[in-house]
């Protein structure tokens, strides 16, 4: 049969997070795309097929880094249309983005099979779809490697990384092989009865299940699923790309003795147990990097470095696993050491030698160090917005990313942060930014804590997060009898809960027994920290949230609340000029327009010395980004494991507003929006000329003042 020919500007191979986000983002931005997977369905690890639930920056500890953008607003589609986050409705999420999007088509079941080169450029790709036995001859402008194998590169012949093994392109490396290991996971499920269970001959004996428990956190219980298995590792010291077939076997293997073991050791009250359900795929961790222009390196992630082409960033662990898995006992499971959001350069999407062909997920140019961290599925997801922009500037500009000039570059980086991408330290230009010329005017709240709803103790070590002022702060505290409460004040660009930023300054209060303020200075101009030492009789009182920017909680324990803390002299940090900081997120202070407490119709109005002609207005809204906002949920969660799932909407996000703008006969609506899902908000008129307008927030999603983070005005 003759292969069908099919033109189009960009082909994006792969779909999982990387893959759907870039193809979602270039048919945004105008770019006739082709996104092709060897899977039925998109999402890659996150889908239904493997089950890993979306990890990233904000689960490392950063606060107020949850991944938005093109990503996260299908995160925030699956919180609403799917808040119990069954993975199989994820697959539906992801589908119905990529359907409905204009300019993208779609071929599920398909693989890559062989690349075409024309001197420096791909020039075809062939493809073949399992299920209808069609062939297709793909002729693009530009490609998108997202297979997380680096498919692409390999066959072009770019070098690349496995492990720490350099390898020539074309080429396969040499063993032994030091990688991360692949994981399959699988559901239990208690019934009402009894359930027996028969292992399969190829069953890992119980003997040698014996061997591997109670060893770097090697534990099992009936009720285990999902986040309590990630010790069922293997293949690290294998070719995860030749052998994952015999990995795949040998995983598993291991389930079903493991599962044997549970059932029928007599060690563990399972009898009503059953498996629900078990990988059949398993999670691949680590396989090739490509070799870059820039390869990311570890030290650029601990030192917060800043690039000229910074474009989309990173924040979870730097996260390492035993090469051997599950069959290394003497080894930790994993080891986590945190990390503060860092950006990631345009320079590790690409390789000058093929100028049409770029890398996303987890594939890009890194360090293996570096790896440990950008190859989690949130930052994987980012890459795909950030490739996807770089191809659509390079074709607007006839060039290659090679060739991009500083102000290409900087053209770049601003469509990205109009998407509502975080690069951190980098903010929109003004320019361009009608808002930005405009007389604000509105109610903001006045930066006060509110009501006092609870306390939170200090018996474990605690930490309180707060914007700095230049302005000493006051907290409330009690104890139970006389005490002395000591800690830490640090400050950072952006805090983490586990590396707070620079230290200040210790602190030590002799404290009466009964409710009373202490006082601590705050550093303008970043997020302060304070991290109090255990004090098994002292609490500090936590107040109904109202306010970004302001967090406590437990060293160890990712549940948040709102400290009763307060400032010495009257601040404003939530005014409407928070409005064109030309910052979408939190970096170095909060960056956001806060209604007034109890205002009954906040709106913010913007008014012009001269008529403005508007044809855009972008809203970033607050879905509160210290809470992460996974793909999925396992079947049942370890206390020891279980993160705070959001339950529902945002209650901060606004949900139903109107813009309306000033005319001689009053207030006239030029939009709405009712029933708002998402952070950023884009509305498009045809040429409206202007004096005044204001956005009216009728309701959020709770009873919350409602946020607004940046207002881009075109």
């Amino acid at each position: 049969m003759d292969a069908e020919t099919l033109h189009t500007k960009l082909t994006v191979v792969g779909g999982g997070p990387a893959g759907v986000t870039a193809a979602l983002t270039a048919a945004r931005l105008g770019m006739d795309t082709l996104l092709v997977t060897n899977r039925p369905v998109l999402g890659g690890n996150s889908s239904s097929e493997i089950r890993v639930w979306t990890r990233g920056a904000t689960g490392g500890g950063n606060l107020f880094a949850e991944e938005m953008g093109v990503w996260g607003s299908l995160k925030m589609e699956n919180l609403y249309r799917n808040p119990e986050g069954n993975p199989i409705l994820w697959d539906d999420v992801l589908l119905d983005a990529v359907l409905r999007q204009d300019q993208l088509k779609l071929l599920l079941n398909t693989d890559a099979d062989a690349l075409e080169m024309h001197g420096n450029r791909v020039s075809r790709l062939s493809a073949r779809q399992q299920n209808t036995e069609l062939t297709y001859s793909i002729i693009s402008d530009w490609y998108i490697d997202a297979t997380g194998d680096g498919l692409l590169g390999y066959w072009a012949g770019l070098p690349y990384y496995m492990g720490n093994q350099r390898v020539q392109g074309g080429q396969q490396p040499h063993a032994p092989y030091e990688l991360l290991g692949s994981s399959i996971l699988f559901y239990t499920e208690k019934l009402n009865h009894a359930v027996s269970f028969s292992a399969p001959s190829y069953a890992l004996p119980i003997n040698e299940v014996e061997k591997l428990l109670g060893n770097g956190g090697r534990i099992v219980s009936p009720g285990m699923s999902g986040s309590d298995c990630w010790w069922f590792e293997l293949g690290g010291r294998q070719n995860t790309i030749t052998d994952d077939d015999k990995i795949s076997h040998e995983l598993r293997r291991l389930v079903m003795g493991i599962w044997n073991y549970i059932k029928n050791s007599g060690k563990y009250d399972a009898d009503n147990y059953t498996l629900s359900w078990v990988g059949n795929l398993p999670g691949k961790r680590e396989s090739r990097r490509i070799e870059t222009e820039y390869i990311l390196q570890e030290e650029d992630i601990l030192a917060g470095r800043k690039f000229e082409d910074g474009a989309f960033y990173g924040g979870w662990f730097l996260d390492v696993h035993p090469s051997g898995g599950a069959l290394d006992a003497d080894s930790e499971n994993c080891i986590q050491t945190p990390v503060s959001a860092y950006q990631i350069p345009l320079r590790g999407l690409y390789n000058h030698s093929v100028s049409n062909l770029l890398f996303v997920g987890r594939c890009i140019g890194t360090q293996r160090a570096a790896f440990f961290s950008t190859r989690v599925m949130d930052t994987c997801a980012l890459s795909g917005q950030a490739a996807a922009t770089l191809a659509v500037q390079c074709e607007n500009s006839d060039t290659y990313p090679s060739s991009l000039t500083t102000f290409e570059v900087q053209q770049v980086q601003q469509q990205l942060l109009k998407d509502d991408m975080l690069i951190p330290g980098v903010s929109m230009e003004s320019q361009t930014n009608l808002a930005a010329s405009a007389h604000i005017t509105c109610q903001y709240h006045d930066g006060t804590h509110g009501p006092i709803i609870g306390t939170l103790s200090l018996g474990c070590g605690s930490y309180v997060t707060f914007p700095g002022t230049g302005v000493d702060a006051t907290l409330e505290i009690s104890c139970k009898t006389a005490a002395t409460v000591s800690g830490t004040l640090y400050a950072a660009d952006l805090p983490n809960r586990f590396t707070p930023g620079k230290p200040i300054g210790r602190y030590q209060w002799e404290l009466h027994a009964g409710s009373q303020t202490i006082a601590f200075p705050s550093k303008d101009g970043q997020f302060c920290t304070m991290v109090f030492d255990p004090s098994p009789d002292a609490e500090i009182a936590i107040c109904k949230p109202e306010r970004t920017g302001f967090i406590c909680g437990i060293t160890g324990s990712l549940d948040i609340s709102e400290p009763a803390l307060n400032f010495k002299k009257p601040v404003v940090i939530f005014t409407g000029e928070q409005l064109v900081s030309g910052y979408t997120h939190p970096w170095c202070g909060v960056n956001q327009w806060c209604a007034a407490r109890n205002n009954k119709s906040p709106a913010v109005t913007l008014t012009w010395d001269k008529p403005q002609h508007i044809h855009e207005i972008r809203l970033f809204f607050d879905t509160e980004l210290s809470m992460e906002l996974p793909s999925s949920h396992p079947a049942h969660w370890l206390p020891t494991h279980k993160l705070p799932l959001r339950t529902g909407m945002p209650p901060q996000l606004v949900r139903d507003f109107v813009i309306e703008r000033e005319t001689s006969q009053g207030w006239i609506q030029i939009a709405e929006r009712k029933d708002n899902i998402q952070r950023l908000v884009t509305l498009q008129f045809d040429d409206i000329e202007v004096s005044t307008i204001r956005i009216v927030c009728k309701t959020t999603w709770g009873n919350m003042p409602p946020r607004i983070y940046s207002l881009l005005i075109l």
